[in-house]
């Protein structure tokens, strides 16, 4: 594995920082094993997987754009949803020429397929943590899962890589808890990483734009937390991830539930759409 760093990072606090990819793919690699019938090792054997931190903050991601009329009527449908108050209303801006709402956040992390290289942005997840008063730990072990699973789903798909944003994100954040809860029983650190977890994921359903896909990862998780074929979806993903077909009238509709809000009250109908998707079609 090549691992590039910098000094002057954040001070991290839990497992070495030094060591976290190594103790993390190690976990991975059971979990793999027991779930997806799939080494995560298997990303390393060649070396080909870069792992790089940095302390750089302007990275920004992208929530959406909207005309100030589509920004007032989604807005006003999220404040209905949310009984009056919707909390991120703050987080749109008008642009220069006042004509569009945009909001772009802190980004994390991020999974660049071309180049095979998980990104930690470690300043704004330090921030994230401070924001949310938790120990800086839970940004670095949250992001770090999440982008493994992109990595994974990209050599599953091998060639064939470019997944539906909306149905990746859900079942990347899905099995992103679904590891953090396996691994919460291990020590107090991962404990309060997957309540933190949930917690964010969750909120993520009362944004406008492109986040309402993750947060319905949590939906999945919540759904599946007292049964036990979840994972059958996660393997099925896992297996089919670069032979779906985004022209499918099952994927678009899917897609349109979870863009640009999320789908309040309708889950159940995002659930047996996904599950066309996976086991159908």
């Amino acid at each position: 594995m090549a691992i590039s760093s910098r000094q002057n990072t954040p001070r991290y606090f839990g497992p070495p920082i030094n060591s976290i990819e190594n103790s993390l793919l190690e976990s991975m690699a059971s979990y793999g094993s027991m779930i997806l019938k799939y080494s995560f090792n298997d990303l390393t054997i060649d070396g080909d997987l870069v792992i790089e931190r940095t302390e750089l903050e302007e990275r920004k991601y992208l929530c959406g754009t909207f005309s100030k009329t589509e920004f007032e009527k989604l807005r006003d449908e999220l404040r209905r949803a949310s009984e009056g108050i919707w909390r991120h209303e703050k987080d749109w801006v008008l642009d220069d020429e006042k004509k569009h709402y945009v909001c772009r956040l802190p980004l994390l992390g991020e999974y660049i397929p071309e180049e095979k290289k998980v990104v930690l942005y470690l300043k704004n997840i330090e921030d994230a943590c401070k924001n949310d008063n938790v120990p800086y730990y839970c940004g670095v072990l949250y992001t770090f899962i999440h982008e493994m699973f992109h990595a994974t789903h990209h050599k599953a798909a091998k060639a064939n890589y470019d997944p539906v944003r909306e149905i990746e994100e859900a079942m990347t954040e899905f099995s992103t808890l679904v590891f953090l809860n396996e691994m919460s029983s291990k020590s107090s650190e991962w404990e309060e990483t997957f309540k933190w977890a949930k917690k964010t994921i969750e909120e993520k359903q009362w944004y406008l734009g492109s986040l309402p896909a993750y947060g319905f990862g949590y939906y999945l998780y919540d759904f599946f937390s007292k049964k036990e074929d979840f994972c059958s979806w996660i393997r099925t993903y896992h297996q089919k991830v670069g032979d779906i077909d985004k022209k499918n009238s099952y994927v678009k509709r899917y897609q349109q539930m979870l863009y640009p809000v999320y789908p309040h009250g309708n889950e159940e109908l995002c659930m047996e759409l996904l599950h066309s998707i996976l086991f159908t079609i």
